[in-house]
Formats: structure tokens, C-alpha cells, sequence
């Protein structure tokens, strides 16, 4: 039997696409990783209402424009409701739920590089004006026992849910709030005698 005649064509392998395709695979759809990173990048770049953090009472309205060493100074805090965003990124569209979490609290330190405690609060109120003394916040506060300087700082901790395609996740994340910075000083009373 003769040899097959050699007519100089050459065997081209199947891609992987198209492999997929003869197998009834639908290559157009984005793979569960491509979504997730564009899941990512869409809630990296989601745009969330600030926090701000207030002192109460607020010490710029005294004569000094401090608080007092041992003072209770109550934190209130902006208490923003879920977020709904739907973006479409590379052909994917994302739906994206935010839901605000804990606000971390950093009261400060006059000594740089020192370890301060942070304060944890889940929500912050105003001091009614029928408190009586220097009573301490019951949800979110802190007292300086210290004179000096101090730069308060915060953070807010929020949770996204996202969905796109038939795929969904969640992620958490940060972002800074807006906090004063705040002097503390010593105040000494004085008694002065009858005339």
C-alpha cells in the first residue's frame, strides 16, 4: 500500500475557546474571577457619605475653646442609612449594598508615637441638656486626664454586598471620618473671701 501523499497541510490544535465552544460552552460570559475583581475595584472606588465626629459639650463655645483635664466628653456621630449603587464596568454590571458598621475612634495622644485605646461605637448621641454633672456617655465617649493637644481620629467600617451575573460576594472595608482636634487644659478654682 502506498503512503498517503503528503499535500503539505498542517494540524492546527483546538483553542481553548474553541474547544469551549464546540462543547457548548459559552465563552462570552466573564469567568467567577473576572467579576470578583471587578466587584472589587467597583466597591474600592464607591462613593459613601461621610462621618463626622462632634464632641458634646462642644468645647470651642467655652471662654477657653478647651475641654478640662477629667471632663466627659460625649461623641456623636452621623448615622447614614444603606447605600444602593449600580455600575458597569468592562461589560459587567454590579449591583452594590453598603451597610454602615462601627465607628473606631482614636482619642489621640500629647506623646507622639504612644499606644492610645481605641473607642469602638456603634452609635453616638448628643449630651441631654438634663444631665446633670459630668456624667460619662452611656454609648460613645472619653474623658483626657492629661493637659495638652490632641488630634482625634476615626474610622468607619462598612459592609458591601455586591452582585453581577448570578454571582454575588461581600467585602469590608474602611474609611476615614472627620474628626476635631481638640486642647485640654487644667482648671484650678478659685476661692475668693468675702469683702
Amino acid at each position: 500500500m502506498k503512503p498517503a501523499a503528503n499535500t503539505g497541510a498542517l494540524f492546527t490544535p483546538e483553542t481553548k475557546k474553541q474547544a469551549a465552544t464546540r462543547q457548548g460552552i459559552d465563552c462570552t460570559t466573564p469567568n467567577t474571577t473576572t467579576i470578583a475583581t471587578t466587584a472589587h475595584h467597583a466597591i474600592a472606588t464607591m462613593t459613601l457619605p461621610d462621618t463626622t465626629i462632634k464632641l458634646d459639650p462642644d468645647p470651642t463655645t467655652n471662654q477657653w475653646h478647651a475641654a478640662a483635664v477629667g471632663q466627659h466628653l460625649w461623641f456623636t456621630l452621623d448615622n447614614p442609612s444603606h447605600q444602593h449603587t449600580t455600575t458597569t464596568n468592562t461589560d459587567i454590571t454590579i449591583t452594590l449594598t453598603a451597610t454602615p458598621g462601627a465607628v473606631t475612634i482614636n482619642p489621640g495622644t500629647i506623646n507622639p508615637g504612644a499606644h492610645t485605646t481605641p473607642i469602638r461605637c456603634t452609635t453616638g448621641r448628643p449630651r441631654p441638656t438634663t444631665t446633670n454633672g459630668n456624667q460619662p456617655s452611656p454609648v460613645c465617649g472619653t474623658s483626657y486626664q492629661h493637659p495638652g493637644h490632641y488630634t482625634i481620629t476615626a474610622t468607619r467600617t462598612w459592609t458591601i454586598t455586591w452582585t453581577a451575573q448570578g454571582h454575588t460576594g461581600t467585602e469590608t472595608i474602611t474609611r476615614p471620618a472627620t474628626a476635631p482636634t481638640l486642647d485640654v487644659i487644667e482648671l484650678h478654682s478659685l476661692l475668693v473671701p468675702n469683702s
